[in-house]
């Protein structure tokens, strides 16, 4: 687009406006706007413009698409701080594989906030073969952060790994992060073990061990279940042979 050109020409300039941008707040009747505008190109073949962000923010992530990498030590800053680690995390992962390194230093040096955030965007780093080993290596090291928000948020990341990466590699991690004193971690751990199938049978000791552990947590896909629940569903796709008797 042409905001992008102009982005690409100011250069690094333009980042203190950029970050400020994430913070800002439309006013309300700017998201009724676009719908509207929106129809109307579509119904009445109006030119009333293209850009469908509702928010600062997401202009602002485009924005700092554009930039590319000029833009990566501006967006690792910002993933420190609450207020805007979302969508600098957005942006980075807008700009993968080339950002993928970024992220994984943000997950091993950032606060407690970068971390947190960082593991989550890396849960699709799977996707680039020849950094899937770098990102792996960083979060399944999450699992022992000591902090338990990076801990959920990096054993939730394996939800989309399974299928390419190397599971001999990441099912004995999964399975110490079942003795995790966190029940949300727990629970997770157990639902990621779940995808895997009869490989993580290595996992079935530590999993029957929780057959009766009925805190509650809430699940990956936001539902509130017990650990035991997710324990029964993960041996009924691991080794059903070793499912307890109700």
């Amino acid at each position: 687009t042409a905001a992008q050109v102009a982005v690409r020409q100011i250069g690094t300039n333009a980042l203190p406006f950029l970050i400020d941008c994430f913070s800002r707040r439309d006013p309300a009747y700017y998201p009724r706007w676009i719908k509207v505008r929106e129809t109307l190109n579509s119904k009445l073949n109006l030119s009333l413009g293209q850009d469908s962000a509702f928010r600062w923010s997401q202009r602002s992530v485009h924005a700092f698409v554009a930039l590319g990498q000029r833009a990566f030590p501006a967006l690792t800053l910002a993933m420190n701080n609450q207020g805007t680690a979302n969508p600098a995390g957005n942006a980075l992962i807008r700009m993968m594989p080339n950002s993928v390194p970024v992220l994984t230093n943000v997950l091993v040096t950032g606060n407690v906030t970068a971390r947190s955030a960082a593991a989550g965007y890396l849960s699709t780093a799977f996707r680039y073969r020849g950094l899937e080993p770098m990102a792996r290596t960083a979060i399944v090291a999450a699992f022992q952060d000591p902090d338990r928000t990076v801990r959920l948020s990096a054993v939730s990341a394996f939800h989309y790994w399974t299928a390419v990466t190397p599971l001999e590699l990441v099912v004995p991690e999964l399975t110490r992060a079942l003795s995790d004193p966190d029940r949300n971690i727990r629970g997770e751990a157990a639902a990621v073990l779940a995808t895997m199938g009869s490989l993580a049978k290595p996992a079935v000791p530590e999993l029957m061990k929780l057959h009766q552990d009925t805190n509650m947590y809430t699940s990956f896909g936001g539902y509130f279940v017990s650990v035991s629940n997710t324990v029964a569903r993960a041996l009924k796709q691991i080794d059903p042979e070793e499912l307890p008797e109700e």
